[in-house]
């Protein structure tokens, strides 16, 4: 029964992104064919209010994306007069 239990969890575990967001992970559930900007609208956030880096590269937001990405969302943080 442990063994049932085990693989129900990876099964569950493969459905999600997990996401590294201000210092927190968030999981994010996963469709094939996701893209980054799918990620930046479950966070409810805009493209240009944030950096998405996937697997340590900056990137695009019609990059495709896959529940093996490390994938990081940066706050965009600006200033001026």
């Amino acid at each position: 029964m442990m063994n049932d239990i085990g693989k129900e969890f990876r099964e569950k575990d493969e459905d999600v992104i997990e996401v590294k967001f201000m210092s927190r992970q968030k999981q994010i559930p996963y469709k094939k064919g996701m893209r980054v900007k799918d990620v930046i609208k479950a966070l409810s956030l805009t493209p240009d209010t944030c950096i998405v880096v996937k697997n340590g590269e900056v990137t695009t937001e019609d990059e495709e994306i896959s529940p093996k990405d490390e994938i990081k969302v940066i706050p965009a943080i600006s200033g001026g007069v």
